[in-house]
């Protein structure tokens, strides 16, 4: 009895979840072929024990900030969120929403990661308007950028960059800041990808795998005719993963710089990411993600609420 007592006191103790804001443009459901990635990084989150969802916000990106507030409203109730999602940018403007007001409220009772997983408006917004607020963001996860293997520079007509080129300017007024950042490319998310046999396998769990693979067949028909890709790539879902399964993650420190040209027709924007970016910020570059991690995404998905 006097070993085993020894032994339990001197057992390590299990990490504490990690409190995280998601700053959302849910679609899944929105239309035929809506992208159906945000509600599977949030069904990730509401089913991880090493995750805490403090708050929810949303953004106009592929549908406007209250049409994502109510799919996203929806979808994680499904998977067990009881707090409240709030609207964010209906537009490109800096202005306090009741979003950024939200996070700037959340931030004020303990550090938190953000992970955004549509434009930055309401991260820009937050930043603009709340500095007092920056020393309190553990991080901001972000899912834009082309891999520096893939090309030098993005022009941001790419899909892979759709979240940036929503909202150039609050890319540029985020990476004006100090604040953490960690980049997730959309194909860092390739190694994990969902495929129309997984979504077969959720048919045969609950009710609310079977709703997400419902919702998500369009999404992968968009992927396969569009993207000519056997699956979809779930990169919101590598933005949590981030935090949940940092673990399963490959990532390096290296540096980042956003810059943009006008011209008489259009605007050209670039981000550089790479060790010798001149005049770059520092980030974290998170290009890849461990294959494991497609089984850990489907069974949490499919598993039991925590």
């Amino acid at each position: 009895m006097a070993l085993a007592a020894i032994t339990q006191a001197n057992a390590p103790l299990a990490a504490a979840p990690a409190p995280i804001w998601i700053d959302t443009d849910a679609a899944c459901g929105s239309s035929d072929l809506a992208d159906a990635g945000a509600c599977w990084a949030l069904a990730l989150a509401m089913r991880s024990p090493n995750v805490v969802v403090r708050g929810i916000s949303t953004v106009s990106g592929r549908v406007k900030a209250g049409q994502a507030g109510l799919i996203a409203a929806g979808a994680a109730k499904r998977f067990g969120y009881s707090g409240a999602v709030h609207q964010g940018a209906m537009r490109q403007a800096y202005r306090p929403t009741a979003g950024s007001r939200a996070m700037a409220a959340a931030l004020q009772k303990e550090r938190l990661t953000i992970v955004a997983l549509g434009p930055l408006t309401n991260i820009a917004a937050l930043l603009l308007t709340q500095p007092k607020s920056m020393p309190r963001i553990e991080r901001v996860v972000v899912i834009f950028g082309q891999p520096p293997e893939i090309t030098k520079a993005d022009n941001l007509t790419d899909f892979r960059d759709a979240n940036a080129a929503t909202d150039t300017k609050a890319v540029a007024a985020v990476m004006r800041t100090a604040v953490d950042l960690t980049i997730i490319p959309i194909d860092a998310g390739r190694s994990a990808m969902v495929t129309a046999a997984d979504l077969d396998g959720m048919v045969n769990s609950d009710d609310n795998a079977r709703w997400l693979a419902g919702v998500s067949r369009g999404w992968l028909e968009h992927w396969r005719t569009l993207r000519q890709e056997s699956g979809a790539f779930p990169a919101a879902s590598v933005a949590v993963a981030a935090v949940s399964h940092g673990e399963l993650l490959t990532c390096r420190k290296t540096k980042a710089q956003f810059a943009w040209k006008h011209s008489f027709f259009r605007e050209r924007s670039a981000l550089e990411i790479g060790d010798n970016v001149a005049g770059g910020r520092p980030i974290t570059y998170c290009g890849a993600i461990k294959p494991e991690f497609h089984e850990v995404l489907l069974k949490a998905i499919s598993g039991p609420a925590r």
